[in-house]
């Protein structure tokens, strides 16, 4: 992965960790974005940061230096 994400103010650097922070996301009582956890391992992830987008979570990214 080469950029830094922001997700709601969540600072994710790796890959892992932007699958992981989908993955968890619905633990914390979010169960309508059910598609995070279930695509969190499968899907590539550009098509992740648009499910986030589409739900309505503030993603931003910067380029890693």
């Amino acid at each position: 992965m080469d950029k830094i994400y922001l997700i709601d103010g969540v600072r994710i650097e790796t890959e892992k960790a932007l699958r992981d922070y989908c993955f968890n996301y619905t633990k914390q009582g979010f169960k309508q974005d059910f598609r995070l956890a279930s695509n969190a391992y499968k899907l590539p992830v550009i098509q992740l940061i648009e499910i986030l987008g589409a739900t309505g979570h503030t993603v931003e990214e910067t380029n890693t230096i």
